[in-house]
């Protein structure tokens, strides 16, 4: 079965335009493990090279107590990845 990530939908009602690959990021925060930033930066770095810099990543501040939201915030200007935010 292949997938089709590429390209973007409307999420629900909302008329949020998101990516229809979604990368949640609660492993950033330490879900099971505190994860160390060599290990997020690398998850990352392979997720644009696989997927381009233009995917939705999905972060809230619950998430390792907010570090899954740092770590990502932190991942995105490490990389230099320009987008929006809603």
């Amino acid at each position: 079965m292949k997938i089709d990530y590429k390209g973007k939908v409307i999420l629900g009602k909302t008329g949020i335009e998101v990516t229809r690959l979604v990368f949640g990021t609660s492993g950033f925060g330490g879900f099971l493990r505190l994860r160390k930033w060599d290990e997020v930066l690398a998850v990352g770095k392979a997720l644009v090279r696989r997927f381009g810099p233009g995917i939705t990543w999905d972060s809230a501040n619950m998430y390792g107590a907010g570090i899954a939201l740092e770590n990502t915030g932190n991942l995105i200007r490490e990389l230099g990845i320009q987008g929006t935010s809603e």
